[in-house]
């Protein structure tokens, strides 16, 4: 890849959405992976052709070199669906390059296989052409999601994934109870920094508390090693579940196969105050923490 396209801004953007947006979180990003893998890996691409201003949030390189470019993989880093190809032979390019599509999906993003090319609504900001006449197609009606073109090379090393702390489902239990002491921050708020720990959002948040008996306004560095353990455990198995059931559907989220998730069938507290704790009984409560709106059992999870 060529120097010149591996400068500093318009190529590059300074800043990172990655402490920003909440939904589709974990769950929801994986599943969209699962689902897009084995339709896309081994394909070819055309190109690539965003129809909105600003769908391209960084690009690092000439979309043409997409043109014949290979799918070798797609993978989730984060909130981020990451797509790793190959370039093919070129007369002016003697050698094959490796490129990294990044796809964030906001709050609304959606991305749909299509067989054939048919009419765009308004919210339809991008395809990523196929060989044949297939095309994934990317809507978005909060317009919070955006595309990054990056040569491989660079991609981990550059915003956004350079900005993205630990997986919450790789992350040790140690290393765990260490970033949780070496924080005086709230333990939402700190959860919710993909900083500290990249994929968590505002629903397993609040169900990981709920299901660890933590308060969300506890400070981090306070939570005893035994507590800590336990809301690492609880996070693993909560995460696990939600991919199992392939997300969960609060208003927009849909598969790429058109369906819902499910998980929201098994929420505890999320979306849920004024209603019964499932332990105590006690009316579920709702605050604002780190400026999200959070449900909480007052009883079970008292105040610290």
């Amino acid at each position: 890849m060529s120097r010149e396209f591996l400068g500093r801004p318009p190529f590059f953007v300074r800043q990172s959405l990655v402490a920003t947006i909440d939904m589709p979180e974990l769950p929801e990003v994986e599943t969209v992976v699962r689902q897009l893998r084995p339709q896309l890996v081994g394909r070819r691409l055309r190109g690539i052709r965003p129809y909105t201003p600003g769908v391209i949030r960084c690009q690092a390189f000439p979309k043409a070199h997409l043109v014949g470019a290979t799918m070798l993989d797609v993978r989730r880093r984060g909130k981020f669906i990451r797509c790793d190809l190959m370039t093919g032979p070129h007369r002016r390019r003697r050698t094959c390059d490796r490129l990294t599509l990044l796809v964030h999906l906001g709050m609304t993003g959606q991305l749909t296989v299509l067989d054939a090319p048919s009419a765009r609504g308004r919210h339809d900001h991008l395809d990523l052409l196929l060989n044949g006449r297939d095309l994934v197609r990317f809507r978005d009606a909060r317009r919070f999601g955006g595309w990054w073109l990056l040569p491989s090379q660079v991609a981990d090393s550059r915003a956004p994934l350079a900005d993205l702390g630990p997986e919450p489902l790789e992350v040790s239990r140690k290393d765990f109870r260490r970033l949780l002491a070496g924080h005086r921050q709230q333990i939402k708020a700190l959860l919710l920094n993909q900083r500290r720990l990249a994929g968590m959002g505002n629903i397993y948040c609040d169900e990981s508390l709920f299901a660890a008996a933590i308060h969300p306004q506890m400070q981090s560095c306070d939570i005893a090693a035994p507590a800590a353990n336990g809301l690492w455990r609880h996070i693993r198995r909560i995460l696990r579940a939600a991919v199992r059931r392939r997300g969960s559907t609060i208003a927009t989220f849909c598969r790429p196969d058109g369906g819902p998730g499910e998980y929201q069938d098994r929420f505890k507290v999320y979306g849920m105050a004024g209603r019964p704790c499932v332990r105590c009984g006690t009316t579920l409560r709702r605050l604002l923490v780190a400026g999200r709106g959070t449900t909480l059992c007052p009883t079970c999870q008292g105040r610290p």
